[in-house]
């Protein structure tokens, strides 16, 4: 009889499959080693994740629907969701790196970590906690930049209709300009609490 050693791939993708239902909502998580995706890296990294996590989880109806909203755009993919052993609610995407559309620097500021490669070794597997109150101001700021390009084209079309500096009380522009400083003013609030323009990612990746 073969002795399958502890650090073997095999063994550890056994490990793997004996706790099924910590990996039952990934696309590979019912297979066994020997597929083509089942480099030894790609299986010590979806074991050690395995470990330092408590389980999988479904995401809350609110969660996935915003991720799902923009996940594309930012060309993410493969989305998974775990619980951590410290309690926090975790995110992790998959992708190949010429798909993905943000820059290294963006991914840090929306909070993902480049870790080991869990799906493909071809592909950069980040993780993140997933922090509610942060994705509400997301949220709150993809609802406002429509408002702010609108009342933007309205205040330009108002200073092509009339200089502003001939503007008089009553004139529309007025009102358009009120409108949009208040928002804009909104907007920076919002990106003071993030700690980074959330907005030149959102307009960059339409």
């Amino acid at each position: 009889m073969t002795t399958i050693i502890e650090t073997s791939p095999v063994y550890l993708h056994e490990r793997v499959i004996l706790n099924p239902k910590f990996y039952e909502n990934t696309y590979w998580g019912g297979f066994r080693a020997g597929s083509c995706c089942d480099t030894e890296d790609v299986i010590l990294a979806r074991t050690a994740f395995m470990l330092d996590s408590k389980s999988s989880r479904e995401p809350t109806k609110v969660e996935s629907r915003f991720i799902h909203s923009y996940y594309q755009e930012f060309g993410l993919d493969h989305l998974e969701y775990y619980l951590g052993k410290d309690g926090n609610k975790y995110q992790v995407c998959s992708q190949h790196p010429r798909n993905l559309r943000l820059m290294s620097w963006e991914m840090k500021d929306e909070g993902w970590r480049k870790i080991a490669s869990m799906y493909q070794r071809s592909q950069d597997t980040y993780v993140r906690i997933y922090d509610k109150e942060r994705e509400k101001i997301r949220q709150k700021i993809r609802n406002l930049l429509p408002d702010i390009h609108h009342y933007r084209s309205m205040l330009h079309a108002a200073t092509k209709s009339l200089p502003e500096d001939q503007w008089y009380p009553g004139y529309w522009g007025l009102d358009m300009k009120s409108k949009l400083t208040r928002r804009e003013l909104k907007l920076k609030e919002f990106e003071g609490e993030l700690g980074y323009t959330y907005s030149e990612i959102v307009r960059a990746y339409p």
